[in-house]
């Protein structure tokens, strides 16, 4: 424990009151330094602080002139939208307008193509895939022909994408003005692939 009577003691005594002089000078003298600084911090901020404030109140306007502006673009650019949905919409009228026509007025022979494919293609699906079973290569080691499966579906799916396309390309003729309907359907069956018919051999 500290010895109150002697800490007493000593702060009375000359050299004790002279310490505690010299340490009240220092803290006074730091206290001065603090006051001396907040002064001129305080000095600068008077200085420094308002042309700040000018800078930042420039940059603000020049915030509300580029929302200003921007609003104004964006207005511009949804009526350009608005403007080119309005005349996209009048083309794709016009355009339909003319294509119904032209369905309705094409040669009924493309109709009648189209449903004679469709029926082909119906008949392909159900009934003309053939499997059949021929012999195969020789084992090379026992020398004797183990039978195979063949089958014709690799030739019906070709002929089912050809007939596709075909339909595809006898609804482009009724949006077509051609004086050669018959020739022009003609050529379209010509290019639908074939289903070769599948031979077996021993």
């Amino acid at each position: 424990m500290v010895d109150t009577g002697l800490m007493d003691y000593f702060f009375k005594s000359d050299t004790g009151q002279q310490l505690a002089k010299k340490r009240q000078e220092e803290l006074l003298s730091k206290r001065k330094e603090s006051v001396a600084a907040i002064a001129k911090i305080k000095t600068e901020q008077g200085k420094n602080i308002p042309k700040l404030n000018s800078v930042v109140d420039e940059a603000l306007k020049k915030v509300e002139r580029a929302r200003k502006s921007l609003e104004k673009t964006e207005k511009e650019f949804h009526e350009a939208q608005r403007v080119k949905r309005s005349k996209a919409n009048q083309y794709d009228l016009q355009i339909g307008n003319h294509e119904r026509y032209l369905k309705e007025s094409a040669d009924p022979m493309i109709a009648a193509f189209i449903l004679e494919l469709r029926d082909k293609a119906d008949v392909l699906m159900g009934k003309e895939i053939d499997v059949i079973k021929r012999p195969g290569e020789r084992n090379p080691f026992t020398m004797k022909r183990e039978n195979e499966d063949y089958s014709n579906i690799e030739q019906v799916k070709e002929a089912l994408s050809g007939i596709r396309e075909a339909i595809h390309q006898a609804e482009g003729l009724k949006l077509m003005a051609v004086d050669n309907v018959e020739e022009q359907l003609e050529e379209i069956r010509q290019n639908i692939p074939g289903i070769k018919a599948m031979a077996s051999s021993v």
